[in-house]
């Protein structure tokens, strides 16, 4: 069988995106990890997108929280127009995530200083993302 291209945001190297990596050697004041982000998306210095999945039922550390939304903020006051969001999906962990199929549970839209819910209702990843870019756009 040839080889088929892979798309781009596509898993490349599947053995390395399984390899874990270990931070317990760097853990810093009152106990701070690094922690990493799933989704950022910059696009021409002009906007940023954050996002976390995590399973369904499954919480958003408070730390990682934390950090997405300073990053957020501080991207917003650098003049970035920023969308973070968390979405959430039911799939095993064997499984491959369709991240933009995910629904987005909660949305940061600085300079408003709260998490909510998705404006109108469930949104899919994809489709909170292309509504908030021609938001963004058309102002």
């Amino acid at each position: 069988m040839l080889n088929q291209p892979i798309p781009r945001g596509g898993i490349r190297y599947p053995k390395r995106y399984k390899q874990m990596m270990d931070f317990s050697g760097l853990q810093f004041e009152r106990r701070a990890t690094p922690m990493d982000i799933d989704f950022c998306l910059e696009l021409g210095g002009k906007h940023l997108i954050l996002g976390e999945f995590k399973r369904k039922g499954k919480a958003v550390p408070y730390g990682q929280k934390r950090a997405i939304t300073t990053l957020a903020i501080a991207a917003h006051q650098g003049g970035m127009g920023v969308l973070a969001f968390i979405a959430r999906h039911d799939s095993k962990v064997s499984d491959i995530v369709a991240a933009h199929e995910c629904l987005v549970s909660e949305v940061f839209l600085p300079p408003s200083q709260c998490w909510r819910p998705p404006m109108g209702g469930d949104r899919r990843v994809r489709e909170l993302i292309e509504a908030w870019l021609a938001w963004r756009r058309a102002q």
